[in-house]
């Protein structure tokens, strides 16, 4: 009985020293860890325990199948929309959440094998590099000659200038030609700039045979163009997932947080408090470095409800940074469009 409890003390203690060892990141991270633990109900706590023991186990037999489950998994999560993705996370029945994503895996297998390759059953990553380029150079065309301001041009050439000098700045200037493309008092409407001419030059721009032909095969201009956009913004968003920084990252920006955005993380569950300080940490870096930040998409955030209809100027159902586009007020309009009042 003494020599138990002597060999507890003694591992509390080596668990201690541990922790003391760690640096003030590391610290903060095992402490968000541990008030998360603490607000779950005890039939959860044990069954992360059970999952520790289980990864444990399966680790230390050389087997590792449990580990490259949660992997496939977890890259399985990043090919799904943000809608769908949030309607995983809000589902807490497991059989439930099982058959939704049997249903997911099944629906992008029949859209893989209509738009383009299979890829193990994943989405297609969207519109390649170059026929992105091709697409928003014809959009681009088409909003200077109707839709853009003097001002609004004006910031758009700033914006390609520092990407052609700095590669990193391309991502601000295509989410920012957006922006611009589906203002949002046009929400869910076929833009004025997108005549059936423009609309069938963009299609014609895709190399990508087989999504093209899904695009013309869907129906209406404006079920074309809401697959289009979407191919658009899984190429884009693509791109933000290599601005999100890593776990060390992260931690260290947790441990600069005011104590009041600590508890705002705090209050949240274990699956959204990574999401939620990502969004955080790319929203911080865009105030300071906006030209390679661009402010992050809404669907990035907990508790956004853009859903997957319509198509708005930042890939989803909210507005964006009113500050990123300038020239919204009363201005007078480009060629072949009167004023408005917005």
């Amino acid at each position: 009985m003494a020599q138990g409890a002597e060999s507890l003390a003694q591992k509390r203690e080596q668990r201690q020293k541990e922790i003391a060892s760690k640096s003030e990141a590391e610290r903060a991270r095992l402490e968000r860890s541990f008030k998360a633990f603490r607000t779950l109900s005890e039939a959860d706590q044990e069954k992360l325990r059970r999952l520790d023991r289980e990864l444990k186990e399966d680790a230390r037999t050389g087997q590792g199948q449990l580990q490259e489950a949660m992997n496939r998994y977890y890259d399985w999560l990043l090919t799904i929309t943000p809608g769908q993705a949030a309607d995983l996370r809000g589902e807490t029945n497991p059989d439930k959440r099982e058959k939704m994503v049997r249903e997911l895996i099944k629906e992008q297998q029949d859209h893989a094998v209509a738009a383009g390759s299979m890829q193990g059953g994943r989405f297609p990553a969207g519109l390649s590099d170059e026929d992105l380029k091709a697409v928003l150079k014809v959009m681009e065309e088409a909003m200077r000659e109707n839709s853009l301001s003097h001002e609004e041009m004006q910031q758009l050439d700033r914006k390609k200038k520092l990407a052609r000098e700095d590669p990193k700045k391309k991502l601000a200037e295509e989410v920012y030609l957006m922006e611009l493309a589906y203002p949002l008092r046009h929400f869910g409407q076929i833009p004025n700039w997108c005549t059936e001419e423009v609309y069938e030059r963009m299609v014609l721009n895709i190399s990508n045979e087989k999504q093209a032909a899904h695009i013309r095969r869907v129906g209406t201009q404006k079920e074309g163009l809401f697959w289009l956009n979407g191919l658009i913004w899984r190429n884009i968003g693509g791109k933000y997932e290599k601005l999100k920084p890593d776990q060390a990252e992260l931690d260290r920006f947790f441990a600069g947080l005011s104590s009041a955005e600590k508890d705002q993380i705090m209050r949240l569950t274990w699956e959204q408090q990574p999401r939620q300080l990502t969004y955080m940490y790319l929203e911080k870096k865009s105030k300071e470095e906006p030209e390679t930040y661009p402010p992050p998409p809404p669907w990035m955030r907990v508790g956004f409800q853009g859903g997957r209809g319509g198509f708005g100027p930042r890939g989803g159902g909210e507005p964006s940074r009113q500050g990123n586009v300038p020239g919204r007020g009363n201005k007078k309009r480009g060629r072949g469009q009167r004023e408005e009042n917005e």
